[in-house]
């Protein structure tokens, strides 16, 4: 009797097409959460001004919508950097992989 394979791939490209965006959503959300911590605080503005926006079904955009925020992520020669963005995104790199494997099981 000759052995019969079942493909999967249909089954797991629904669940791709449908949990992706979620997890790039919460994924975003929990970064603009911790830039908002890691934000200098004077008067507030550019700890309110981050903003998560989802892109595209995979993509999204993590950014501040104050003019200043870059040179505080990055400093200039008379201040000192505050990185933000990218140490946001490192520590919720790993709970989106963890999230993505778990998607694929």
């Amino acid at each position: 009797m000759p052995a019969i394979y079942t493909s999967r791939l249909p089954a797991l490209a629904v669940k791709i097409r449908t949990g992706l965006p979620l997890i790039v959503q919460k994924t975003g959300s929990d970064a603009e959460a911790i830039a908002r911590q890691l934000s200098r605080v004077d008067t507030g503005a550019m700890q309110g001004g981050w903003s998560f926006k989802m892109t595209g079904p995979t993509r999204g955009i993590l950014g501040n919508s104050q003019e200043h925020a870059i040179y505080n992520e990055f400093g200039t020669r008379r201040m000192s950097a505050q990185p933000m963005v990218r140490p946001a995104i490192q520590q919720v790199s790993s709970s989106f992989f963890a999230a993505i494997s778990k998607l694929l099981q």
